[in-house]
């Protein structure tokens, strides 16, 4: 397995993201909708407002994690002052295999010098893969309906 900075690999995050979003909440959402979004995201990570790691086992994408440090006006702002992982998806067939856990690991490594907390907005279907990797809901709900989930490293 090798990590390779999202924006040096961002024609295969798109395709991931796509896939991700497709496999999630939002598989109602229009394909305009969905370029757009990812389009956006990937101009954040562009202006280095977000940053990522895609995984790749050989030359195959496996897998991705978007993170930041959340300051106030952060497009996507809960908690300014933390550190956030924004996004994370492991392709189906690496599933169980704890490159979930690892993408974690190194969002929280590269966010660490930064901040001493991090949060993740948790859908009810990853609620325990966050538990497992030590975030806690901290009672609080996102803007976009999900509860917040702290962890301090």
């Amino acid at each position: 397995m090798h990590f390779v900075p999202a924006t040096d690999a961002s024609n295969v995050l798109s395709s991931l993201l796509t896939a991700y979003y497709r496999e999630g909440e939002d598989a109602d959402t229009t394909q305009e909708e969905l370029d757009a979004f990812i389009a956006y995201m990937r101009e954040l990570l562009e202006q280095r407002i977000l940053s990522g790691e895609v995984a790749f086992d050989c030359e195959t994408p496996v897998g991705f994690v978007i993170y930041a440090f959340d300051v106030e006006g952060y497009p996507f702002s809960e908690c300014p002052g933390m550190g956030t992982i924004a996004e994370i998806c492991v392709c189906p067939a690496y599933r169980q295999q704890q490159l979930g856990q690892t993408l974690v690991a190194r969002a929280e490594d590269a966010l660490r010098p930064s901040v001493t907390q991090l949060y993740v907005c948790a859908h009810a279907s990853a609620q325990a893969f966050w538990e497992k990797c030590g975030y806690r809901p901290n009672g609080n709900i996102a803007g976009n309906g999900l509860p917040i989930c702290i962890k301090t490293i």
